[in-house]
């Protein structure tokens, strides 16, 4: 005679689903602040105002020279009398017209924002 244990067909274990890593937040990593001196005066970006961020053409920046030519990268921050980018982990020092021909090209809200709304053409 064969006994048969009706819970061994039953008690058949599924293969359990591994077990999903809980994504945790990503901690935002500080930025070591850029200082340098140019002509005797302090930029520092810690101390200015970031106005804004996004991606230009290094071609059409003025006194910066990347080969081969790209598109990369740039802050631009308000000093307390002076104009400067971080492009590339190094600061630029630009007068306002340019600072007005980026903003003005490539983020017209912005432009409006600081400089008041231009004469329309």
């Amino acid at each position: 005679m064969i006994f048969k244990n009706k819970n061994t067909q039953n008690n058949i274990q599924s293969e359990e689903e591994p077990k999903k890593d809980i994504e945790q937040p990503v901690e935002q990593v500080a930025t070591k602040p850029i200082r340098k001196i140019i002509n005797g005066k302090l930029y520092d970006t810690s101390k200015a105002t970031c106005i804004c961020e996004y991606l230009v053409d290094t071609d059409t920046i003025p006194t910066v020279s990347i080969y081969p030519r790209r598109y990369t990268d740039i802050s631009i921050y308000k000093g307390n009398t002076e104009w400067f980018i971080v492009i590339c982990g190094d600061i630029v020092v630009l007068d306002e017209f340019y600072i007005k021909v980026i903003l003005g090209r490539d983020n017209v809200e912005k432009y409006i924002e600081l400089f008041g709304e231009p004469e329309l053409a």
